[in-house]
């Protein structure tokens, strides 16, 4: 598997799991239940069907043209890292994945004229992003990703991510920020640098202006359209079955992993 870059076949399961517990009239339901809880995704056009397991990617990043100084930037800072979140920040992503740029703890996205990457730095506990490109469509770009983790954070509780905000060789509270826009302040000050920074300005850097207005304010509406297929199975699956596909696909990957 660690040549196959966490490509998995679906003819592969026969070779990695158990035919006695894991029949191949089940390879294709398995493969389904780890796509619905965001374990892997689907190339298209592939013969046989192939999948892409984000969490068995390379370790090593791979050689990347990329200059961050010129680029839009934004963090996540967490308590504690989740360990899926990049896994599963990748199969929600899949549309927008550059040239099949990615690896165990990283991703290079592209949407219209723009290129983002997306780093997890799992010693910090953060996230790091930055977007280049068409200047006018940046903060476009970060929003969609922004909001991509947000969804994320919705169901990974008690993990307390902070929203930061890079500029020059300091880090800023975006939440600090919002505040002082809302009692009025104009500019903020960076004592470490001895330097006051317009708040607008870096604010509508980040986002379209007055959104940061109305973040804090009132959830970003997600709208999922329920598969009416995946929610008649869902309803008929009790919680004993539930647990059972779970321990399959656990099985599953760590069979996979034993692979490396």
């Amino acid at each position: 598997m660690h040549k196959n870059k966490g490509v998995l076949k679906l003819n592969d399961l026969a070779h990695i799991l158990k035919a006695e517990d894991y029949p191949e009239s089940k390879h294709l339901f398995l493969i389904d239940m780890m796509k619905k809880f965001e374990l892997c995704f689907e190339f298209t056009d592939n013969n046989p069907p192939t999948y892409l397991v984000p969490e068995l990617l390379p370790k090593a990043e791979p050689k990347l043209n990329w200059n961050d100084k010129t680029s839009l930037a934004f963090q996540f800072h967490y308590d504690v890292l989740p360990h899926s979140i990049m896994s599963r920040f990748i199969v929600k992503m899949q549309q927008n994945i550059y040239k099949k740029t990615y690896w165990h703890t990283g991703v290079m996205l592209e949407y219209g004229k723009n290129k983002a990457l997306i780093k997890a730095d799992i010693e910090d506990k953060k996230m790091l992003i930055w977007v280049d490109g068409h200047e006018p469509t940046r903060r476009s770009f970060l929003s969609i990703i922004r909001h991509t983790f947000q969804l994320l954070h919705e169901h990974l509780p008690k993990i307390n991510p902070k929203e930061k905000v890079p500029y020059k060789s300091e880090i800023l509270d975006y939440e600090d920020l919002i505040i002082c826009e809302e009692i009025g302040e104009e500019t903020f000050l960076i004592p470490k640098l001895k330097e006051r920074v317009n708040i607008k300005q870096l604010l509508d850097g980040i986002e379209e202006k007055r959104e940061h207005r109305e973040y804090h304010e009132r959830p970003i509406p997600v709208t999922v359209q329920p598969n009416p297929t995946e929610q008649h199975a869902q309803t008929k699956m009790n919680r004993w079955m539930i647990a059972g596909v779970i321990a399959a696909i656990l099985a599953a990957l760590f069979a996979l992993l034993a692979l490396f």
